[in-house]
């Protein structure tokens, strides 16, 4: 990865800005304009936790470059929303090899 963490996340559910401080990560994937979006959220996790989701984008679309619906990625195979939540000492992995042959 380059640039490699770790990163500080603002908030995105504050309405509070801090210039220079990004307010989500973007990781591209082998399937063509699909990325996973990582975000920090405070207000519904009762505390500092990020959310990891996958859309669709393509930087000159009209609507701020995302063309599809985003599905939030859940660290659970059958869970909640609450499941979502990644908290401070937790870890996830996320696969992002090539299409149709996972590594």
């Amino acid at each position: 990865c380059s640039p490699c963490g770790p990163y500080l996340l603002q908030p995105i559910d504050t309405g509070a800005r801090v210039a220079g401080t990004p307010i989500g990560l973007r990781i591209q994937t082998p399937v063509q304009s699909r990325y996973f979006w990582i975000e920090h959220r405070t207000k519904v996790s009762s505390g500092s936790a990020i959310v990891i989701t996958s859309a669709a984008y393509k930087p000159d679309h009209a609507d701020g470059g995302v063309v599809s619906k985003s599905v939030m990625v859940d660290k659970l195979l059958e869970g909640t929303a609450a499941d979502a939540y990644i908290f401070p000492t937790q870890t996830v992995e996320l696969d992002v090899g090539e299409q149709g042959n996972p590594t």
